[in-house]
């Protein structure tokens, strides 16, 4: 993926079978699958074409997954590891240009801080580009834990991506060492309360 291109985050469209995508959807809680079906109908609006991801295209931008997010009400910060054109951003209006090494620490902080993460996170892998949140950080081990959507293992699985990062099961979830998050890392959604503790501010 070269600087400048403008990356899309979706997993891998065309791995495992449609079937298994509509077995996982059809898993999910009834509150889930009524607000999936709202955003369908929300994205449909002439006035949101483009705007806003298309849940049947190709994947989301940066920009979309922030505004997926606001819809729930709140603006997070949006910090980006890897440079994007203006163009791309303009609508988000809680950008940090940032680097990868910040936000692995910025996630550090708000573990200590909080006792938790509970952070969105766009990574790409060189090839790949997907979505999963970071639930928690484990000092002892320098593992970050995660919550990965995708119906089977973890996109971030040795056999699943280029970038030599070898994720392990944990029970439901994920983990990672906090040097392969930093190689894959590309965005982080870092809400407002969890902002002002890793810039060491009071929060109400």
């Amino acid at each position: 993926m070269s600087n400048d291109a403008e990356p899309r985050f979706s997993g891998m469209p065309t791995t495992p079978a449609p079937e298994v995508f509509a077995k996982a959807r059809s898993n999910n809680p009834e509150w889930f699958q009524l607000i999936e079906r709202a955003y369908q109908q929300f994205v449909a609006r002439p006035e949101n074409a483009g705007v806003y991801a298309d849940p049947k295209g190709r994947g989301a931008t940066i920009e979309q997954i922030w505004l997926v997010l606001t819809l729930f009400g709140i603006e997070p910060y949006c910090l980006v590891a890897r440079p994007l054109p203006a163009a791309s951003t303009k609508r988000i209006s809680r950008l940090v240009n940032t680097k990868a090494t910040q936000i692995i620490e910025a996630l550090k902080t708000i573990q200590a801080a909080t006792g938790e993460v509970n952070v969105p996170l766009a990574y790409h892998d060189g090839k790949t580009g997907h979505c999963i949140r970071i639930t928690g950080y484990d000092i002892g081990r320098d593992r970050f834990i995660y919550h990965d959507p995708w119906p089977e293992r973890s996109l971030l699985a040795k056999e699943n991506n280029p970038a030599g990062v070898d994720a392990q099961p944990e029970g439901a979830r994920w983990s990672v060492t906090a040097q392969e998050l930093e190689r894959v890392v590309f965005a982080a959604f870092v809400f407002p309360s969890q902002w002002a503790r890793v810039r060491g501010q009071d929060f109400d």
